[in-house]
């Protein structure tokens, strides 16, 4: 465990502080309601700003480690040691205060692939072949159709097909992202009033950002394969469910893919209960 925070070092003394509060909360057996140390405290222990310390305060309250109470202090929260096989704290520290920028570390939070298997070569060729085509070049430069490139958008419709599933180009909307299509989508269902959507927890930090603007947001426990089918029906037996937000193969954080009982079994309960699935599936393709 780190010691003191190194003033030199590519990682934000913010990551630092929060990385060293959350290893002292997980590895000196705090109980529960245990008094955690004050931010002039902990201001003075490591010499930082009271403001950074708040700032981490904040977060380690928002993940679950600590809570406040008004004019008392914080304190140590029932939950945050957890079997990891029940309960996986998200990686939500880079998203928060920055990515790290060292090159022989490797940066789990962000969901892009390695700058160094970007395909520069083949997509100079193809933005080459385009150019230097009179006709093609200025269809290029030209507004398209709002739900993206016609082309583009018949080559799913083939793409799709493979893998069963048969839609038409129009079906199809071309996002610039995950977060841009989590947008269109709460809102094209309407947002007063709020839908409620189920959250794997943890789950992907961007998206739950984007979703509580417009929804009421539900979690569930990540397991080994997926969710505990029968805790998930019992939530839908008590409350309407509008949507699930899944990432069924290389989930983000975790890495865990759902087994395909599980994913049958979600696709029952959603004819049953009436719910829609929003499945992100950026990582499908690495299990070929």
């Amino acid at each position: 465990m780190q010691k003191k925070l190194i003033r030199n070092s590519d990682v934000t003394i913010s990551t630092q502080l929060y990385e060293m509060l959350r290893q002292n909360i997980l590895e000196n057996k705090w109980k529960e309601n245990d008094k955690f140390y004050s931010v002039r405290q902990i201001s003075i222990k490591y010499e930082v700003n009271l403001n950074t310390v708040l700032k981490v305060i904040q977060m380690l309250e928002e993940e679950g480690y600590l809570y406040s109470v008004k004019g008392k202090g914080c304190f140590v929260k029932k939950g945050y040691n957890l079997d990891i096989g029940k309960r996986m704290t998200p990686i939500l520290n880079t998203f928060r205060f920055g990515q790290n920028s060292k090159d022989t570390e490797i940066d789990f939070s962000n969901g892009g692939p390695p700058k160094e298997y970007f395909p520069i070569q083949e997509y100079k060729e193809i933005i080459n072949e385009i150019l230097s085509d009179e006709i093609k070049s200025k269809y290029l430069m030209a507004y398209q159709n709002i739900q993206g490139l016609e082309s583009l958008r018949e080559t799913l419709v083939d793409f799709i097909r493979k893998y069963g599933i048969r839609r038409e180009k129009d079906d199809i909307i071309i996002c610039s992202g995950t977060q841009i299509a989590l947008e269109l989508i709460s809102t094209a269902f309407g947002i007063s009033p709020k839908k409620t959507v189920l959250l794997s927890d943890p789950t992907y930090q961007n998206a739950v950002n984007i979703l509580k603007s417009y929804c009421n947001i539900e979690n569930i426990d990540m397991k080994d394969d997926g969710w505990d089918m029968k805790e998930f029906e019992d939530l839908l037996k008590r409350q309407k469910i509008d949507f699930v937000y899944i990432m069924t193969n290389f989930q983000n954080p975790t890495g865990i893919s759902w087994s395909f009982e599980k994913k049958r079994k979600m696709i029952e309960l959603s004819l049953k209960y009436d719910f829609y699935i929003i499945e992100d599936e950026c990582f499908f393709r690495f299990l070929l």
